[in-house]
């Protein structure tokens, strides 16, 4: 199971970088998509509008790494998969090793859960990747709460968004 402890993270690891848009500019969504470049080892993630099942930004992830859960052709298929939480996550991760992905880019995070916030950061520490947040709005409380005790960068500004949605993390082991 994916864990991640506030404060207890391996100071190794890039930093946390959350990228402010407090007026859904599309300008800053575009820059983020426009870094989507998985042979770069950076990927934009688009998450589910309002999707609460606990696998959804998993199921996302992997969508934007090109991939996608077997299916076997079942009706509960989509059922098992989609409250499947922690195969759907260790996917994930498989496939950035696999992959070589050391950026992601996570776009609406003001509409992410507290819950997969928690996975995402555990997935950063997992795999070492470099993980920006662009925040279309007040900062939520859990990611707030977050940043009070990890390491992190803010952009504020289109430019150091673009610096911080187009920058590399070292190369994983």
């Amino acid at each position: 199971k994916p864990t991640w402890s506030p404060g207890h993270t391996s100071t190794g690891l890039p930093p946390l970088t959350v990228v402010h848009d407090p007026h859904d500019d599309y300008a800053f969504m575009t820059a983020a998509l426009t870094a989507h470049t998985p042979a770069l080892g950076r990927i934009t993630v688009h998450p589910t509008p309002v999707a609460s099942a606990p696998a959804s930004l998993a199921h996302d992830l992997l969508r934007s790494l090109g991939k996608h859960l077997p299916l076997t052709g079942s009706e509960d298929d989509g059922a098992y998969w989609t409250g499947s939480t922690e195969p759907a996550w260790r996917a994930v991760a498989a496939w950035i090793f696999a992959l070589r992905i050391d950026h992601v880019i996570v776009t609406r995070t003001h509409r992410v859960s507290p819950r997969h916030f928690e996975y995402l950061f555990a997935l950063a520490e997992l795999t070492e990747i470099r993980l920006t947040l662009l925040c279309h709005g007040p900062l939520p409380a859990a990611l707030a709460t977050a940043l009070a005790v990890t390491r992190h960068e803010e952009a504020h500004t289109l430019t150091a968004a673009h610096r911080a949605l187009t920058a590399s993390a070292p190369a994983p082991p």
